[in-house]
């Protein structure tokens, strides 16, 4: 696992203010799984869209600031039709004894 984000928790926000965090060059993501409740962050666009290019698959570590370090796995993309920009992401947790047993 040689991916790895710094991300940011936030706050939900509306259109606009999605809309002001991306064109900031953040992309507003989801961390869900099943034991834990939802984290929404967001994280630097570049560094996501450089890693989409590479085509590279598997676990991403996540550090976030309040949370620690957590494992997660890239469930969902949404691109803009036009321009093809990453709206959002959605992350699935994935722990530790999971990936032993895998």
């Amino acid at each position: 696992m040689s991916t790895c984000f710094q991300a940011l928790q936030r706050m939900p926000m509306n259109r606009a203010g999605l809309k002001r965090l991306r064109n900031s060059g953040r992309l507003p993501a989801i961390v869900f799984g099943s034991e834990t409740e939802n984290v929404q962050i967001h994280l630097c666009a570049k560094e996501f869209g450089r890693w989409m290019r590479t085509g590279e698959g598997g676990m991403i570590r996540l550090n976030l600031e309040n949370h620690g370090p957590m494992v997660v796995s890239l469930e969902a993309v949404q691109r803009d039709p036009v321009t093809q920009d990453y709206l959002h992401a959605d992350f699935i947790r994935v722990k530790e004894e999971e990936i032993a047993q895998a």
